[in-house]
């Protein structure tokens, strides 16, 4: 569940818990918080988790923490190392600067690329059965062709 297109949707799930539990809607660092803990699981298992604590909460029943929002918790080997993590944030935080400076360069042409890379993530992690799937493939043909046109129009005739 690292796909930007997940965000608003698992944002709505924290905003069910709130609601729930009677407090205003989430800020935004809860939010980014229980993202960061739960990139790893599908959006569909917080959802799933989500609504099994709405059904079962009681007076009694205190605010969730991220691990509560899991079918399970991960085992020892899949948690990422210190190291890993600074890594994957320094990845992370490299990207974005290359992708901003390449708006800065080129909007037109970073934001297509920008699509078909968004697009890509898509197709590399979800299933192929998903709609999302099916709705990636159909855009990274849209946004493949509409660069061919765009570096067609920009070379000399």
């Amino acid at each position: 569940m690292d796909t930007m297109r997940d965000f608003e949707p698992f944002r709505a799930e924290i905003d069910k818990l709130c609601a729930t539990f009677d407090r205003p809607p989430a800020k935004d660092e809860l939010v980014d918080a229980y993202w960061n803990s739960l990139r790893d699981i599908r959006l569909s298992e917080v959802q799933r988790n989500v609504a099994r604590i709405i059904r079962t909460a009681t007076r009694e029943t205190k605010w969730p923490k991220p691990g509560d929002l899991r079918d399970a918790v991960p085992e020892e080997g899949t948690r990422r190392s210190a190291a890993h993590e600074a890594a994957y944030r320094s990845a992370e935080e490299r990207s974005a600067r290359n992708w901003e400076e390449a708006l800065r360069h080129d909007r037109q042409l970073a934001e297509v690329e920008l699509g078909i890379a968004r697009c890509g993530r898509i197709l590399a992690s979800d299933d192929q059965s998903t709609p999302q799937h099916a709705e990636a493939l159909s855009m990274d043909r849209q946004y493949r062709d509409q660069r061919m046109k765009l570096l067609e129009s920009r070379s000399p005739k």
